[in-house]
């Protein structure tokens, strides 16, 4: 008996039924899967970014020669102490007392009359002597005052200036000359300081449109350089030094 029963369960179809449904378990299992294939495919929506721009660089190869000496010269410049910059570049030429007394030889003498008494008259270019005193330039000469009625009496005339140069002209004057003396035996000690008033205007005039030395065009290198790059000029004992720079 128990042999036929076995005999008989084997011989059955399998049909597994879940709890509460009669549709045995295979036709489950062949529904869910033609329902998964007649879905359609999921879509994921994934946020689609930008691609990431490429940090910007120089175009070295393009710049030129003189950029990048530019750029060059001023890490070298940013890397100095204060005031080393300025003097790396720096150059000083110097104007010898020979070489300005020359030019002041070449300038005609002068006459004026001031006011309606004096007429003073410079008979020769004046001498010079480069720092003489200190920082000026001292100034030595030969004039002639002429009061009314009488003939012209020779005087020694002693005074200093300083020097300035003018970028438009390139040349140096003397600047601001006074007269510290004026002396001749023939001259009334009355009249000395209306004289030596006298002449200190002279010497104004004399050189505020004559300069005592031209930085030539057609000059040495220095000078052709000094043109353009001339910043400051001092004077010492026998010379003019003038310092040329870039900045």
């Amino acid at each position: 008996m128990r042999r036929e029963k076995d005999a008989k369960r084997k011989a059955a179809p399998t049909s597994i039924a879940l709890a509460g449904d009669s549709t045995p378990f295979a036709s489950r299992r062949s529904a869910l899967a033609l329902s998964f294939e007649r879905k359609a495919p999921m879509q994921l929506n994934y946020r689609q970014r930008s691609p990431a721009k490429p940090f910007p660089t120089p175009d070295i190869p393009s710049l030129s020669m003189k950029s990048a000496l530019t750029a060059l010269l001023l890490i070298i410049l940013h890397c100095l102490p204060d005031g080393a910059s300025a003097a790396l570049f720096d150059k000083e030429i110097v104007f010898t007392e020979a070489e300005i007394q020359t030019a002041i030889d070449r300038n005609a003498p002068r006459q004026r009359r001031v006011g309606t008494l004096l007429a003073v008259t410079l008979r020769e270019a004046p001498k010079i002597r480069l720092g003489i005193p200190e920082g000026r330039v001292g100034i030595a000469a030969r004039m002639e005052i002429a009061l009314p009625g009488n003939p012209p009496i020779p005087v020694e005339v002693t005074g200093n200036a300083g020097v300035r140069y003018d970028d438009q002209a390139k040349a140096f004057f003397l600047d601001s000359p006074v007269a510290d003396s004026v002396e001749s035996v023939a001259l009334p000690r009355e009249f000395q300081a209306q004289v030596r008033h006298a002449v200190t205007q002279v010497m104004a005039v004399y050189f505020r449109d004559k300069p005592v030395y031209v930085l030539r065009e057609d000059g040495s290198a220095e000078e052709r350089a000094a043109r353009w790059l001339l910043r400051r000029i001092r004077i010492e004992t026998g010379k003019v030094v003038a310092t040329l720079s870039p900045f």
